[in-house]
Order: structure tokens, then sequence, then C-alpha cells
């Protein structure tokens, strides 16, 4: 007998529809500079700085405020790129940078990660003020805009020729308020400040839910979430939409009663805009007996292992029915799947503890939130 699927769980499987575009799903706060992950700048304490050496067990590092410190790892210490790829400690480099982080306090610096920068970082973005907020204004003809920032202060920036634009605005005319912003400036004379970066996004909130009304003449749908608010968006031609299969192409294509999961834009006027629709029948859902999260540790030629939050190892079969998702769809099979990649897995049970997986989502992303959408059957 088939494990009773909660309406949660549907959600998540349409979510992971959508994974691709996790970078639409992140809350209402502004992009980090340099790909730091905000999480762990909101931890302990952090040094960036350019490996002078690498010794046993230690980096040494000249910092970005011109002292040399040395940063000690062990085998507990992580690390990473700024695209959350996984690296070990002998894909550091001399002469590169990076962002090391540890706990507060003790006299040596023990880092549990460390973030390898790219490249083609510039130290010289680390110079300046660092301010994130949300755009009230945008002055064309002054070439400045006003930025309020999350304590409520009110900040005028100007920008020019040399000012870097990232993320949705790529120049001064394409950035709107509402935008929220993460911006690195310069301090002139008498406190003008003048932006040598610019990082802007619309903020976005992901709500899910079933569809309680279907409005294509309108150009509008109404969703019933889980916490009984009844929430009606608009739809324009930037909307896209995600479902097993392909089905769902468009507005006309969604049903009542369907479940979906909504990321969507809202501007100033209140308005809610959907940028990302992922919705479908619940049965949609492949049938499956558990279903498994944990880390991977190990892949055979038709199988792999994965390890769950409890310790447990479980062996997994795949065969060519097996669908994989991924984020950026870099994990399309069996052959993608990787040790250390973290993985949510339906599956059906074959023997006696074994399982043929019927769906592997999995890729080196901090998706482990998602789980809070559903709830144990």
């Amino acid at each position: 007998m088939f494990k009773k699927i909660t309406i949660a769980f549907v959600l998540i499987t349409l979510l992971s529809l959508g994974l691709s575009s996790a970078a639409l799903a992140q809350d209402d706060q502004p992009p980090q500079p340099g790909g730091i992950p905000r999480r762990a700048l909101l931890r302990g304490q952090r040094l960036i700085g350019e490996i002078t050496s690498l010794g046993e067990g230690q980096i040494s590092l000249h910092t970005a405020r011109g002292d040399d410190r040395v940063v000690r790892v062990n085998a507990a210490t992580q690390y990473r790129d700024t695209e959350k790829n996984e690296l070990t400690f002998a894909d550091l480099q001399a002469d590169r940078w990076v962002v090391a982080f540890g706990p507060r306090g003790g006299e040596d610096f023990m880092a549990k990660l460390v973030i390898l920068l790219p490249e083609d970082f510039d130290p010289a973005e680390l110079d300046g003020r660092k301010m994130g907020g949300k755009v009230l204004e945008v002055d064309t003809v002054e070439s400045s805009f006003t930025l309020q920032t999350r304590s409520g202060e009110q900040w005028v920036i100007a920008v020019d020729e040399s000012t870097r634009y990232n993320g949705e605005a790529q120049a001064l005319e394409e950035l709107q308020p509402g935008m929220v912003a993460a911006v690195i400036a310069e301090e002139e004379e008498e406190g003008a400040l003048l932006a040598r970066r610019v990082a802007a996004r619309w903020p976005v909130e992901k709500r899910a839910g079933a569809l309680k009304a279907v409005d294509p003449g309108a150009g509008e749908f109404t969703l019933t979430t889980r916490q009984g608010e009844e929430l009606t968006y608009l739809v324009d031609e930037q909307t896209r939409f995600r479902s097993r299969q392909d089905t769902i192409a468009g507005l006309e294509d969604l049903q009542e009663g369907m479940l979906a999961v909504v990321t969507s834009r809202q501007p100033d006027d209140g308005e809610r805009v959907a940028v990302l629709v992922l919705a479908g029948e619940e049965g949609d859902l492949p049938e499956f007996d558990q279903r498994f999260i944990g880390k991977v540790v190990e892949v055979g030629e038709d199988e792999f292992t994965l390890e769950t939050r409890g310790g447990e190892q479980v062996s997994l079969q795949v065969n060519a029915d097996t669908l994989f998702r991924s984020p950026l769809n870099k994990v399309s099979g069996l052959e993608e799947l990787k040790e250390g990649m973290l993985a949510l897995v339906m599956a059906q049970e074959i023997e006696d503890g074994e399982y043929l997986a019927v769906r592997v989502v999995a890729g080196r992303f901090a998706w482990l939130r998602l789980p809070r959408l559903w709830r144990a059957p």
C-alpha cells in the first residue's frame, strides 16, 4: 500500500520541476556582492585575503586590511567556490583570494568554511562602503538613485560610466523603484557617494497552495495557500510555466483545483505579478513507497547509496524510467550523480529492504530547507 500523499509533498515535487530557477525563489534580501552566501556572512567571523602559502593544516593569507594571518584547517573544514560547488584543500592555490569563516573568539582562527573566490576577483571591490536596501527613486538626469536601507536611512547614490551593474538592471535606466539592491560605493568629497557596483533585482516571494480560480480573459488566477490566504496573481509575457511533461504552457492550461507553487514579483502598487508557476494535478506524482533525504556516498553502474540524516545508508537502484532533476539540469542521469551531492529520492520497494528510485532531485545546493514544505504522513 502506498503511503498517503500529502498536499505539501505534491508541492515539493512540483517545486523540484523548477529548481533550475532557484535564484528567483530567494527571500526579499539584497543580493550579496561577490557571491558569498548570506548565511555564512551572519555567523562568526570572517577573513578575506590572498593566499601567500599553503602548509600542513593551515593557510597563510595577506588580508584585505594589509596584515598577515594564518587560518587553521582540519578534517571538518569545508571548501567551496562561489557557485557552491564543493572543493578540497588541494583546489586552493597561492595568489588566489579566499574568504574564511570561523567561530568568534580564540587566539587561532579555525576555519569551518573556506570559499575560493573567482580568478578575476577584484580586491578593489572590498574597499568602499557596502549598502543594501530598497530603491526608492531613480534620477536619470542627475545620474543618481535613492536607496533606503533596512534601518530606514535614505541615501542618494551617484553613478558614472565606471559603475558596474549585475542582476536584473544592467544600467541606471533599467533600475526601477521597488527593486532591492546591494551597492559598493565610494565616498567622495562632502560625504557624497559614488556607486562602483550595483547588483539589483525585483523582490520576490514564493507561495504554495491550490488554484481556486483561473481567469484567462483578465490575465489572472487565484491561489488558496495552506494558511488559508487567497492571493490573486497577474500573468504577463514574462511569466513562465513549468509542469510534468510540459503539459502547462500558459494561463489557459491552468485548472481550478490544481496544486501550484508560485514565485511572484510584488511592485509597490501591491499587485502580485507571477514570475514562475509550477503546477500540476496530484496524479502527476509518481507512485512511491518511501522518500529519502540525504547525501550520496557511493555511485555504481546501476545504483547509488544515500546516507540519510539519521545516518542510515540506503541502496537505491535506477532504471530507464528513473527521472533525475537538478538545478541548471546538471544531473540528468546516474552518470552525473557524484559523491557528496545532496538528494531527495522517491522510491518503490521492490524487495524487502531494496528500493528502486522513481525520482531523484540532486545537486550541490542548499535546498535542505525544502522539507519544511511537507509534514510527515
